[in-house]
């Protein structure tokens, strides 16, 4: 399933509506994670160890954050 059919599954079963954000990162896999990383579980693996606060793609954390104070 591709991102647009993702996002028009997500629209049709979640409710209330006012629960889903769409974002879409650029160069980012389903798992959040970029394409070098995920393309190399050695080099995810190493970012998890050493640098797991990098493991996600840049903002992704801070867009869970702002859904997060959202919430009543």
């Amino acid at each position: 399933m591709n991102v647009q059919e993702t996002e028009q599954v997500y629209r049709k079963e979640i409710s209330p509506s006012s629960l889903l954000t769409v974002k879409v990162f650029a160069n980012t896999e389903h798992s959040m994670l970029d394409v070098q990383a995920a393309d190399s579980p050695l080099r995810a693996l190493f970012i998890s160890l050493f640098a797991p606060r990098q493991i996600t793609v840049d903002g992704y954390m801070e867009e869970i954050e702002q859904f997060l104070k959202k919430l009543p």
